[in-house]
C-alpha cells in the first residue's frame, strides 16, 4: 500500500511507495486513505500532491496518464536530473487534485 506523507507546507502531500504498483491501485489506495474513513472528517485538505520516478521506470508517467485519462486533475513534471544522494535519475511530478472528479471516480470503484 502507498503512503501519503506530510510536508512542511500544509497544502502539499507526497505519495510514496508507488514503484511497481499499477496506477489504478495507487489511486484507489490514495482515495482509501483520504476518503475512506481514516479520519473523522474525510476530506481533501490539501491542494497538491507530489510523486517521483527514478531512472525513467515509467510508473510516474503511467500514473500521470491515468490521472489525465479519468480527469482526476492536472499533472506537471520536471525533466530528469541526477539525484546526488542515490545516483538515480529523478523526475518529480506535481498533481493538482480535482477533488470532485476524484470523489466521483472513487464512488464508482
Amino acid at each position: 500500500m502507498i503512503e501519503i506523507e506530510g510536508m512542511c507546507c500544509c497544502g502539499v502531500r507526497e505519495i510514496s511507495g508507488i514503484c511497481g504498483i499499477k496506477s489504478k491501485e495507487v489511486i484507489k489506495d490514495f482515495c482509501e486513505i483520504v476518503y475512506g474513513g481514516y479520519s473523522e472528517d474525510p476530506r481533501l485538505d490539501f491542494s497538491f500532491v507530489i510523486f517521483t520516478d527514478i531512472n525513467r521506470q515509467s510508473y510516474g508517467d503511467n500514473l500521470t496518464k491515468f490521472i489525465k485519462k479519468f480527469k482526476l486533475g492536472e499533472v506537471i513534471s520536471t525533466k530528469s536530473k541526477l539525484n546526488p544522494n542515490s545516483g538515480n535519475m529523478l523526475k518529480v511530478y506535481v498533481w493538482w487534485v480535482n477533488d470532485k472528479n476524484l470523489r466521483e471516480w472513487w464512488g464508482e470503484q
